[in-house]
C-alpha cells in the first residue's frame, strides 16, 4: 500500500495502489505482481489483507488534510474494485474483513 503525499503535490489525480511484490532474495529481483488503483490517495494510514477468495481488502486511510475521511476497498484477483466504502470525518487506520463477529480475521 503506497501512501506518499509527494505524488499529490505533482498530480492531484494520483491514486493509491495495493501492491504485491514477488521477491527473489537470492538473485535480488523484485517483480510487481499486483497493482490496482484504489480510487483515492492516502497521505498516511493504509493496510492490506488477502482474503480467502484471492481478493484483497485495502485501506486508503486519510484521504484529505482539510476534511479527513478514509476508504476501505476490496479488489478482486484481476484488480477490479468490487466493493468500497468511505467513512467521513475520521481517519481509518486499519480495516479487516471477518467472517463473523467472534472469529479472528481471515487468514
Amino acid at each position: 500500500m503506497d501512501d506518499a503525499e509527494i505524488y499529490l503535490a505533482k498530480d492531484n489525480t494520483t491514486q493509491g495502489r495495493a501492491q504485491v511484490w514477488k521477491l527473489d532474495e537470492e538473485r535480488m529481483i523484485a517483480t510487481l505482481m499486483y497493482n490496482p488503483r484504489l480510487g483515492g490517495m492516502s497521505v498516511c494510514c493504509g493496510s492490506m489483507q488477502i482474503l480467502k477468495s484471492g481478493s484483497y481488502n485495502s485501506v486508503v486511510g486519510w484521504m484529505d488534510f482539510a476534511s479527513p475521511h478514509g476508504r476501505t476497498v476490496e479488489t478482486d484477483p484481476d484488480g477490479k474494485i468490487v466493493y468500497a466504502i468511505e467513512v467521513e470525518g475520521v481517519i481509518v487506520y486499519r480495516s479487516y474483513r471477518v467472517s463473523d463477529m467472534y472469529s479472528a480475521p481471515v487468514k
